[in-house]
């Protein structure tokens, strides 16, 4: 079962401008947050850092 081995999943959903991601609790399945970054340069920097605001480390 997923929920053994990790404690959240992301999901990302790429378009041409825009990519939507979501960070899911995995034990419970639950949305935590969910955020849409543009397809630039900075948009992409901004999707690599998002999900350490939304996870415990």
């Amino acid at each position: 079962m997923l929920a053994e081995m990790v404690e959240h999943v992301i999901g990302i959903d790429p378009d041409r401008d825009w990519v939507t991601a979501s960070v899911v609790d995995a034990f419970h399945t639950g949305e935590l947050a969910s955020a849409r970054f543009g397809t630039t340069r900075g948009g992409v920097c901004q999707l690599v850092e998002w999900p350490n605001q939304h996870t415990p480390t």
